[in-house]
């Protein structure tokens, strides 16, 4: 009796423990347990089995304490008749203690142990960056903003930002370049905006360019052909590195073109190349646009994507953020 009751009473805390594993359910009770008839969630149900449990325990504790007492009136003298009797009645009072104590000390340690009114927190993940960083599906650079997190820039130490009186556009870190890239930059826009006196400032649409948001362009292949945010040596676009960025070319004239291209206002010497990018013949101020467009009439893909002359990686300007390692 002993140890079937104690294994019971085990049994039962088992059950308890397990019930932290909560689901969310409506079920109609087949064989209705006391007056419940009806449970809608898992806890709810251990709840009413542990109690009518506890309860039938403790009656049939108490039957078979009289059960005892009975036993051992009517042993008339029998010794060991006495000794069942007084055996049944102690297993039966051991029994009737470990339910109710263990009742006790799960309600002492935490109330929520006995109720199980507990409930498991809903943490929302965004499974777009979960394990990979993968950008999700998108149809414009507004949609890959959008899916950008916080965590893109905690790290971006070795970036600087740009003068606004010279350089416009963009958000966030987009006016942002790395330390020898931004210098120059300013140099190369200072002197445009004092050969065009009243001339608004140069805009831009990206300088830096977060990882998580050059994934989203090139899968989602947003723009003139966006590389991939890591490419095949670990270094991408030089958007990632603080060493390109794009000017918006619809806001600008032949001549103002020409000169952030090259310094001058007449067409840029350059090579013609009718397989591949059209280069500048030397750099300005250290940058060089990716594909010269002698005539802005007519657009050519990556007119407006501008490269310094060192490149650099990502984690040099942020350093241990888990991208392009």
């Amino acid at each position: 009796m002993n140890k079937k009751t104690l294994a019971l009473a085990i049994l039962l805390v088992i059950i308890l423990g397990a019930a932290y594993s909560q689901g969310v359910f409506a079920y109609k009770l087949e064989v209705p347990l006391g007056s419940a008839t009806e449970v809608n969630s898992l806890p709810e149900y251990i709840t009413i089995i542990y109690r009518f449990a506890m309860g039938i325990i403790s009656l049939l504790c108490v039957l078979m304490i009289v059960f005892g007492g009975f036993s051992w009136i009517t042993a008339a003298g029998n010794e060991q008749r006495i000794g069942n009797a007084k055996s049944t009645i102690l297993g039966a009072i051991i029994g009737l203690i470990i339910a109710l104590g263990s009742y006790t000390l799960l309600n002492t340690i935490s109330p929520n142990l006995t109720n199980l009114t507990f409930t498991v927190q809903n943490i929302e993940v965004d499974e777009t960056y979960m394990s990979t960083g993968v950008a999700g599906d998108a149809n414009s650079w507004s949609d890959c903003l959008n899916q950008l997190s916080d965590k893109q820039f905690n790290n971006c130490t070795g970036l600087v930002g740009l003068d606004p009186n010279y350089t416009t556009g963009g958000g966030g870190v987009a006016l942002k370049l790395k330390t020898d890239a931004a210098a120059d930059w300013e140099k190369l826009v200072k002197d445009y905006a004092a050969h065009f006196p009243g001339a608004a400032p140069l805009s831009v649409s990206n300088g830096y360019r977060p990882p998580e948001f050059q994934d989203c362009i090139h899968r989602n292949n947003i723009g003139d052909s966006p590389t991939s945010a890591c490419g095949s040596n670990g270094q991408g676009s030089g958007h990632q590195s603080g060493a390109s960025i794009d000017v918006n070319t619809s806001a600008l004239t032949q001549d103002k073109y020409n000169y952030i291209c090259c310094g001058q206002e007449t067409e840029c010497s350059y090579t013609d190349d009718p397989s591949g990018y059209d280069d500048i013949d030397g750099r300005h101020y250290g940058w060089r646009v990716l594909n010269y467009n002698p005539d802005l009439s007519s657009h050519k893909s990556e007119q407006h994507h501008f490269s310094y002359q060192s490149m650099g990686t990502h984690q040099d300007v942020c350093p241990g953020d888990g991208w392009c390692q």
